[in-house]
């Protein structure tokens, strides 16, 4: 029974033995994957164990506790076969460490990006951590820059210090630098100038000492200005410290002892000379001494290499001294850089044909600065070194002549990217188009009545509103007329705008007004308010009235300028209360005065004319009528008949009044008598006596 029921134990459903086989199944390729997964991970975080740097070195082989940091340069070649993830470390030796904690791209020849760089200053390593470029490329080469100083607080010793990297494990060596002995700050130095670069805020701060030896100092003023484009002061960072500068011998250098912050209170005028400058007038120092502290900060991310420069004078007692400061931009890049690369330009025509003496001005796009220009010789090439690799503009200034310019070319860092570091490009230029402009003259002056026009005008032409050539005369003998040919058409690209002004006749009698286009032609035309005058004319009649009754209703008067009839015949009569005047007369002909005069054309029969006045006071002209007396007749004296005879009356009152008339100048002839008498006998006693 035992054995039966063990027999019975020992035998398996055949289910169980399938679900049993599929569990083993899925095991095995659980575990696969998992030891798949596991080993694609660890593979992507290995650390590298290959030496990948091909060569290596330093720029700057002479260093000193003041001037102690240089540029690392590494060239490398990846192995086949790494994955994105993996690692590799390079280790500086103990004295130095990189200038700042830093990352960037590390880049392939072709320019993609293999690896992302870290910097760790404290420990002295850059990682690079590599990315999946390099699972689908093989031989990747490419180059990395990093600054690199001494460690001036540990290393007390001078003499050779080599500089061997430890690359995973391996040392690779990259020469060696000399450590000296600083010679100290000059003892007699009235104007200092350092600064420290501030990798990770892409700022530069700058020190100033002024006044180390301790002269007396009058009249001291500190002037400073930024000559490369792309730093702009940090106005906020500025402090200003008065103390006394004492000579540590110890250290080998000045010292500001007892200082005062005097920034509150000392001016700092900003100006616009180079790239942006500040003043500072400190006045009379004595002893004294300064010290200015600023930053700069900079407008664009600088190359690794890039040279920035300043500089600083110092006025007083009437000297002048200066200083100037470069700071070459020492960082880390994944590629090599420097101020190595050049521009090769040819010009030519359409046809080919190469062109001399056209200019460039080349300018760096992320600061703005002109690098220079390239002029073309006579095989109509030129070029312009000392660039970094950057993207630049490169557009003509001067083109030859008889030819546009053309347009602006960009030059990219890319173009740079080869083994001549030159970009070599061509620049085509068109030939001139050409155009012209005709002015002409005229005049609105009543044909110069007042005798005042010039003999000749002066005109301009301008173009774009700027003089273009010479003044022109424009006189009776070229017609008042002129054409400028040969014109150019378009200054880059443009239409050029052509206008023309004349400059007035120096008797300023004359105004001018400009129409016309320079596709038709200009027509510049003068005005001159001519001179006016005006005659005054009335009739008199001396005729009794019209006793006669012989006037006529009408007369007619003529105008005269100077002997000739001017104008029609004017009609005075009484609904014009025999008046006119003749107003808007040109008083002036060829320059001379005119002379007016008036006449009545046709005298009325019976009458006489007569003229009186002036053109000032006008003219009167009477007629005179003498009106026809007739005869007086004789004088008959009437016939009176005979008194008939009367009877003789006593003469009464009529007698008797001759008679006392006859009787009284008998009285008054007597008396005469003997008053005449008695008179003469007075005179003759009188004379006998």
């Amino acid at each position: 029974m035992r054995n039966h029921a063990d027999t019975s134990l020992a035998r398996k459903p055949e289910w169980l033995k399938w679900m049993g086989a599929c569990l083993a199944a899925l095991a095995i390729l659980l575990g696969s994957l998992g030891f798949n997964t596991l080993r694609l991970s660890q593979a992507s975080a290995a650390e590298l164990t290959e030496n990948i740097i091909t060569d290596a070195s330093v720029t700057k082989k002479e260093l000193n506790p003041q001037d102690y940091t240089t540029q690392l340069d590494m060239g490398f070649k990846l192995p086949n076969g790494i994955h994105s993830g993996d690692t590799s470390t390079i280790t500086l030796p103990d004295d130095f460490t990189f200038n700042a904690n830093l990352d960037f791209d590390v880049k392939s020849s072709d320019g993609h990006t293999v690896a992302k760089a870290h910097l760790d200053a404290a420990t002295g390593k850059m990682t690079l951590t590599y990315t999946d470029y390099v699972e689908s490329h093989s031989d990747i080469t490419g180059k990395i820059s990093a600054a690199i100083r001494i460690k001036t607080d540990k290393v007390k010793t001078y003499g050779k210090k080599a500089i061997n990297l430890d690359v995973n494990g391996k040392f690779v060596p990259a020469g060696e630098i000399n450590y000296g002995p600083w010679n100290g700050d000059n003892p007699n130095e009235t104007i200092a100038k350092w600064s420290n670069t501030d990798y990770n805020t892409g700022t530069i701060k700058y020190f100033i000492r002024v006044s180390a030896r301790g002269e007396d100092m009058k009249k001291v003023t500190v002037s400073d200005t930024l000559r490369s484009a792309g730093m702009s002061y940090d106005k906020s960072s500025f402090k200003i410290t008065r103390g006394k500068w004492v000579m540590d011998l110890g250290i080998k250098s000045f010292v500001l002892q007892n200082g005062t912050d005097v920034t509150a209170s000392t001016a700092i005028n900003y100006t616009n000379e180079g790239y942006g400058g500040f003043s500072i007038n400190l006045g009379d120092l004595g002893t004294d001494g300064y010290m200015i502290e600023y930053k700069v900060k900079l407008n664009h991310a600088p190359l690794n290499g890039e040279q920035f420069k300043n500089r600083v004078l110092l006025n007083y007692n009437d000297k002048t001294e200066e200083f100037n400061s470069t700071v070459t931009w020492q960082s880390a890049s994944g590629e090599a850089n420097g101020y190595n690369y050049s521009i090769k330009l040819r010009k030519t025509d359409v046809n080919g044909r190469t062109l001399k003496g056209a200019i460039f001005s080349v300018v760096r796009d992320s600061s703005g600065e002109t690098v220079g220009t390239i002029t073309t010789g006579e095989d109509g090439t030129g070029s312009l070194g000392g660039l970094l690799r950057d993207n630049y503009t490169i557009t003509e200034t001067t083109a030859p002549d008889g030819y546009e310019k053309a347009d602006p070319v960009k030059i990219t860092a890319e173009q740079l990217k080869n083994d001549a570091k030159t970009a070599e490009i061509t620049v085509v230029d068109k030939l001139e188009e050409k155009t012209s402009v005709k002015v002409t003259k005229a005049w609105d002056d009543s044909d110069n009545t007042d005798g005042v026009r010039p003999d000749s005008v002066q005109v301009q032409l301008r173009a774009d509103g700027k003089k273009s050539g010479d003044l022109v005369t424009l006189n009776e003998a070229n017609h008042w007329t002129y054409t400028w040919t040969g014109l150019k058409a378009k200054n880059n690209g443009q239409d050029i705008k052509y206008t023309v002004s004349e400059v007035l006749p120096a008797n300023g009698k004359y105004t001018f007004k400009v129409t016309g286009d320079a596709v038709s032609g200009f027509i510049i035309t003068n005005s001159h308010r001519v001179e006016r005058t005006s005659v005054s004319v009335s009739k008199v009649w001396d005729d009794r009235n019209d006793q006669d009754g012989v006037r006529p209703s009408s007369v007619s008067v003529q105008l005269y300028a100077d002997g000739k009839a001017s104008g029609d015949p004017v009609t005075l009569d009484a609904a014009n209360s025999w008046k006119h005047t003749w107003g808007g007369l040109d008083k002036n002909a060829s320059g001379k005065a005119i002379t007016y005069t008036v006449k009545e054309t046709s005298v009325p029969h019976g009458y006489t004319s007569t003229i009186s006045g002036d053109m000032a006071s006008g003219f009167t002209v009477t007629n005179t009528h003498t009106p026809v007396v007739p005869p007086t007749p004789p004088v008959t004296p009437p016939t009176v008949p005979p008194a008939p005879k009367k009877p003789q009356l006593a003469r009464t009152g009529t007698g008797l009044w001759a008679i006392t008339i006859a009787g009284t100048a008998l009285l008054l002839s007597g008396a005469a008598f003997i008053l005449r008498r008695k008179d003469r006998g007075q005179r003759n006693t009188a004379a006998n006596r």
